[in-house]
């Protein structure tokens, strides 16, 4: 959202690390509720993304985590 420009959003839940993510960049952030981290599926724990990213801090360098993560997906998916 922070390297495509995205000036405002509203989601239901947002980590308290993106929201200060966000928040730092100047986007202006709408949610129902903050939680300390977004919880993986079946929620045993953290998300995938959530945990990858956790100490990040800038969408520089977290986009590439998320691109790779989302290539890890689709390429298993063609196997």
């Amino acid at each position: 959202m922070i390297l495509g420009g995205v000036t405002e959003i509203y989601t239901d839940i947002i980590s308290l690390s993106a929201l200060m993510l966000l928040r730092e960049a100047g986007v202006q952030a709408d949610y129902g509720q903050v939680v300390p981290f977004i919880q993986n599926r079946d929620q045993t724990g953290w998300c995938p993304v959530e945990a990858m990213c956790y100490n990040e801090t800038s969408a520089e360098a977290i986009f590439p985590l998320i691109e790779g993560f989302i290539t890890k997906i689709r390429l298993a998916k063609q196997l």
